[in-house]
């Protein structure tokens, strides 16, 4: 008898642990859908907003890219560890194909804020929302796009 208590006392704690966790962090699910670029920063300056309001970010399943006014660019694999809020993106196609690009992610009321280190050391992962001078990290808040 003692032992079914124990046992269903702990199956409760391990299930309320898991939604604890999943209530705290997004999931590769939140991410899908087209975000539009609100605001970006590479290498510590700050690009105009016409600019970035012209690039939007796609993900689908576990892939992601870029959308510019030109086209879309190569195609990404994504993994989260949504406990170290950070992201690995693999490069798909092109000439960068199999780069890793090491970033950091929080999704918090609607909106997406990315930091990545798209041209820097390789082994380098950015530890704050924000870029320096020629660290070749790009920060980037977006907001999803609204069904038309």
């Amino acid at each position: 008898m003692w032992q079914r208590i124990v046992f269903c006392i702990g199956c409760l704690l391990v299930a309320n642990t898991s939604m604890i966790a999943q209530e705290k962090k997004p999931i590769q699910r939140d991410l899908q859908g087209t975000w539009q670029i609100l605001t970006l920063e590479a290498n510590g300056e700050m690009k105009p907003a016409e600019e970035a309001k012209e690039l939007k970010i796609i993900f689908k399943g576990d892939e992601m890219w870029l959308v510019r006014p030109a086209g879309p660019d190569p195609k990404l694999t994504f993994t989260l560890d949504p406990a170290k809020g950070t992201i690995d993106l693999t490069v798909r196609e092109g000439n960068d194909k199999g780069k890793v690009v090491l970033g950091i992610y929080d999704l918090q009321k609607g909106q997406l804020r990315l930091c990545i280190n798209i041209f820097g050391d390789a082994s380098f992962r950015p530890s704050e929302f924000r870029t320096q001078d020629r660290d070749g990290v790009a920060f980037a808040t977006l907001e999803r796009e609204k069904a038309k």
